[in-house]
């Protein structure tokens, strides 16, 4: 039995990433589903190289059922949106800045602090930064709770760097 995953902010580039690196992995999900505005509603966006998923309006999405939300729509939306999918029973991982600073959510950079991930019981959600790397491989000296690296010129993205694939999930 696998998880219903939800990717909010989907027709975005984070929310395509999320959706690649899913597929890629061969995360265990029995259903995914692209949510994003109004103005997405129908769009198909690609799951991986064989899936097509069509787009889902969120303010009108149900959530209950779905295990795991990823977020990324901007702030504003996911401070509307978050505590939505986290009352309805699902975990939320939100990459925006609006919970970075909540006291109640906790703030989780996996190689750093995994263990902080057990407070997210609180709220439901739990706020993961939008850390920068360096080219040369060497990390960005980032203040995590404002998405703030010390160098933006020289870094891009952690998303594009590729890490290997976690225990029980597979890269094929």
């Amino acid at each position: 039995m696998g998880y219903r995953v939800a990717v909010v902010g989907a027709t975005g580039n984070v929310g395509r990433e999320m959706l690649q690196i899913l597929a890629e992995r061969n995360f265990p999900a029995d259903d995914v589903v692209a949510l994003a505005s109004a103005r997405s509603v129908g769009k198909q966006i690609s799951f991986g190289d064989k899936s097509i998923l069509k787009v889902q309006d969120l303010a009108k999405f149900d959530f209950k059922g779905i295990d795991i939300v990823l977020s990324s729509p901007g702030a504003k939306v996911s401070a509307e949106h978050s505590p939505r999918a986290a009352k309805a029973g699902a975990v939320v991982i939100d990459n925006t800045s609006y919970w970075r600073m909540d006291p109640d959510v906790p703030l989780v950079v996996p190689e750093v602090n995994a263990k902080a991930i057990a407070g997210y019981k609180g709220r439901g959600i739990i706020a993961n930064p939008e850390l920068l790397d360096h080219p040369d491989g060497g990390g960005a000296e980032a203040d995590p709770r404002r998405g703030a690296a010390s160098s933006a010129s020289s870094c891009r993205p952690i998303s594009r760097r590729r890490a290997p694939a976690r225990k029980g999930w597979t890269s094929s």
